[in-house]
C-alpha cells in the first residue's frame, strides 16, 4: 500500500459529517471539535452517546481514508464491523479529539482499518473497523445516476474544505 495521510477538521454539529481534507495514503488524521456552547451536549459527553460520538468520527474518518485513496471511486463506504472497541476518557465540550486510522487489509471492497482518538496525548478511544466500499448501481442499475451525483458530492466537499483549510493556515501565520 502507498503511504499518505489523510488530515481533517471537524467542527461537531448535531448531524454534521466528518470531513477529511488532504490525502497522501493508508493512514489518515482528522480532528473533532465539541462545541463549547452546547451544541451537542451542555455537559462531559458520558456514558453510551459520548461513546457513539467517538466511535462514529473513527469509521468517518476512515471512510474519509478510504474515500480519498480510491480516488472518489465508490459512492458509497458504510461501516460493517467494529472490534476491540475501548474507551478512555470522554470528550469535553472545547477539548479537540484527534483521530488516527491506518488501513491494516484491503480484501476486495472490504478494509480493515485500526483507529484511535488522543486529547493531548491521552487516548480516549481505539477500535478495529472494518468498512466496506460500493455503488449502488452494483446492487441496482436504477441507481446509476445516484452514484453520480455522491461522488461528486464527496468531491466537491473535500475541495471546499481543502480551500478552506488553505485559507485558514495563511490567517493564522
Amino acid at each position: 500500500m502507498k503511504k499518505r495521510m489523510l488530515c481533517g477538521l471537524l467542527a461537531l454539529l448535531t448531524v454534521f459529517p466528518a470531513y477529511a481534507l488532504r490525502a497522501e495514503g493508508d493512514s489518515g488524521k482528522m480532528v473533532k471539535v465539541v462545541l463549547k456552547d452546547g451544541t451537542i451536549s451542555s455537559g462531559e459527553l458520558l456514558g453510551v452517546d459520548g461513546g457513539v460520538l467517538m466511535l462514529q468520527t473513527l469509521v468517518e474518518a476512515g471512510a474519509w481514508l478510504l474515500r480519498v485513496s480510491d480516488d472518489f471511486k465508490y459512492s458509497m463506504v458504510v461501516l460493517r464491523e467494529a472490534k476491540n472497541v475501548k474507551f478512555g476518557h470522554f470528550v469535553e465540550p472545547g477539548r479537540q479529539l484527534l483521530v488516527t486510522v491506518e488501513a491494516t487489509e484491503r480484501s476486495g471492497n472490504l478494509a480493515t482499518l485500526k483507529g484511535k482518538g488522543d486529547i493531548e496525548g491521552n487516548q480516549t478511544v481505539s477500535a478495529r473497523l472494518v468498512l466496506e466500499s460500493y455503488n449502488l448501481r452494483d446492487r441496482d442499475r436504477a441507481l446509476e445516476s445516484t452514484d453520480v451525483k455522491l461522488i461528486a458530492h464527496w468531491r466537491d466537499l473535500y475541495c471546499l474544505l481543502a480551500r478552506l483549510i488553505k485559507t485558514e493556515q495563511k490567517l493564522v501565520h
